[in-house]
């Protein structure tokens, strides 16, 4: 019965790791596009598009600000699962 616990868990722990790596690729192109935006913003010559990327990188930086607090989560959700796997390897011995 703690053998297939024990998949259940080491698929979920997977699952987890892919996210975590999935959403560090977003942050890192995230920041990269504020940092372009805000760029543009500064160097623009014609003030609506000075505007529009302003734009851009507020919300960028919104949208980043929300990828961190999940990425905070999922390494949150990390440490739980692997405190279950080690309270059913525990128990299984």
């Amino acid at each position: 019965m703690s053998v297939p616990l024990k998949d259940v868990l080491r698929k979920t722990l997977d699952e987890v790791d892919r996210r975590r790596k999935r959403s560090y690729l977003l942050l890192i192109l995230l920041i990269a596009f504020t940092l372009s935006n805000a760029l543009a913003m500064v160097w623009a010559t014609d003030a609506r598009f000075a505007m529009a990327a302003g734009l851009a990188a507020v919300i960028s930086v919104v949208f980043g600000g929300t990828v961190a607090l999940g990425r905070i989560s999922y390494d949150n959700t990390l440490r739980i699962l692997k405190a279950i796997e080690l309270l059913a390897g525990a128990k299984s011995e």
